[in-house]
């Protein structure tokens, strides 16, 4: 009866947990460096992982319903956030938390939106030209009341109810604070290199203890009361740890 359960339970996470929370499932995707830093600079683009990770990474993309950033990762990286596996014919929806809707129009993400989903999340302060021009580019844009962060709950809200049930999220140092501290993670790929940065951009803002983030400057995971490492090996150069939230309701 046990015969591939946690493959069952991996693939039916999003089904699953969204009938049972009405909410999507989060997986959070962080690259550091060995010591813990994500980039060196904030705001430059730096590849500290290899190319069996990145297969990895463009794996976990076509098996969710959507992908998940914020304006500052597009503004440093200008990614797709595709699954470019040869003969893998799915595509995640992209959604794009950028209160002041400041994506270029020139980005990979609009550029293609026509053809792979592209959703932007604006505040009051959106710029109504830009909205307009995003639009006419076929971006799909949902208005949020208000000037700053978005309140993840609501978030989490409007997402559910347009079906989402599994999102991977994709992000910098403010929004990976932000999902963690809120308790939202539930499932997280920690793929570390073997490089040392020394100092650099960090993965969160604070100390966040019930998450087993018992630092300020790095990546300091461990278990907690909240978090347990279900696996971890090689992935060529490369370190992947998995670590399962102890409150969702699958451990793959």
């Amino acid at each position: 009866p046990d015969f591939m359960k946690n493959k069952a339970l991996e693939i039916t996470s999003g089904f699953i947990f969204n009938k049972l929370k009405n909410r999507p499932f989060f997986t959070s995707k962080i690259a550091t460096s060995l010591d813990g830093f994500i980039a060196k600079t904030a705001g430059e683009q730096y590849w500290l992982t290899g190319d069996v990770s990145r297969r990895f990474v463009h794996d976990l993309r076509s098996r969710v319903d959507a992908v998940l950033t914020g304006s500052g990762t597009v503004l440093a990286d200008n990614p797709q956030l595709t699954c470019r596996i040869p003969g893998v014919g799915y595509q995640p929806h992209r959604i794009i938390l950028d209160s002041q809707a400041r994506v270029p129009l020139s980005s990979h993400l609009v550029r293609n939106a026509s053809d792979i989903p592209v959703i932007i999340i604006h505040g009051d302060v959106a710029d109504k030209a830009r909205l307009r021009a995003l639009a006419a580019n076929g971006v799909d844009l949902i208005h949020y009341q208000g000037d700053g962060s978005i309140k993840l709950g609501w978030l989490t809200d409007i997402l559910a109810s347009r079906g989402y049930q599994h999102i991977l999220i994709e992000a910098g140092t403010v929004l990976n604070t932000a999902f963690l501290q809120a308790g939202l993670i539930d499932r997280i790929y920690w793929l570390k290199s073997t490089e040392i940065l020394g100092d650099g951009v960090p993965s969160v803002m604070r100390k966040i203890p019930h998450a087993g983030i018992n630092t300020d400057a790095t990546m300091d995971f461990g278990h907690s009361a909240t978090y347990v490492r279900t696996s971890e090996g090689s992935l060529g150069d490369d370190n992947l740890s998995c670590w399962q939230a102890t409150t969702s309701i699958t451990r793959p």
